[in-house]
């Protein structure tokens, strides 16, 4: 079996700890960005089989990382796992829609968090 890799875009890095974790639990590997910019970075130079990104970053909203990723890895389009702290807007559930990615609001349920985001990569 190939080994997954997922892109942990998340600026509290208490939670991207946790998230790092709970991957290594279901046997995904995974890297941590804290920035859109680092994000974009690690996207360069790794591949990835989905992403979990945190909507509320320091230096940009997650719907527009979202979409220069798309842009650059059309591959990753509906391998993508959004969080946030806040509930699901009009324009971000649109978004869903369209693209097919999921959303979870935090604090996660560890399983359930678990069980997507082997169901992203391996979908």
């Amino acid at each position: 079996m190939d080994t997954k890799r997922v892109l942990i875009i998340e600026d509290e890095v208490d939670v991207s700890n946790i998230l790092q974790n709970v991957l290594k639990l279901a046997q995904i590997e995974s890297d941590i960005a804290s920035s859109g910019k680092e994000a974009l970075q690690k996207l360069q130079q790794t591949t990835f089989h989905g992403i979990i990104l945190d909507l509320t970053l320091p230096d940009t909203h997650g719907k527009d990382l979202y979409h220069q990723i798309v842009a650059h890895h059309p591959e990753l389009k509906g391998k993508v796992l959004f969080t946030s702290g806040y509930n699901l807007d009009e324009e971000l559930e649109r978004l869903l829609e369209e693209s097919g990615n999921r959303f979870m609001q935090k604090p996660f349920q560890l399983m359930e968090l678990k069980a997507v985001v082997a169901e992203i990569v391996n979908g």
